[in-house]
């Protein structure tokens, strides 16, 4: 659900740049769910996603469209956990080059 929300705001971000006739390299969206990563790459309709509500179904045809891509990132550089999890002292430190820019979120190969 979240994949479709962020890829629904990047769409429109990359065609307000498109209509000022800003350049862009293709977007990417950065996510710690592997499961959900293999449901926007993959698809393949199966039985166990038929509770998937159609508009969630917008994430797999912007990354069939190659629009977006979507990427593994390791928790240790996912710069949303401090606001969904309680913080350590070690999320602190290796978050804050991340969140203060010095070192981009660096995805899983």
């Amino acid at each position: 659900m979240a994949l479709t929300e962020v890829a629904r705001e990047v769409i429109w971000l990359c065609r307000f740049l498109d209509e000022l006739g800003i350049e862009y390299n293709t977007p990417r969206i950065y996510c710690d769910s592997a499961s959900a990563i293999c449901w926007a790459e993959e698809p393949v309709q199966h039985q166990r996603n038929k509770h998937v509500e159609l508009r969630y179904y917008y994430i797999r045809d912007m990354v069939g469209k190659k629009l977006v891509k979507v990427f593994k990132i390791n928790t240790l550089y996912n710069a949303s956990d401090p606001l969904t999890k309680p913080g350590t002292m070690k999320m602190t430190e290796s978050l804050v080059p991340v969140l203060t820019g010095q070192v981009p979120p660096t995805p899983e190969e």
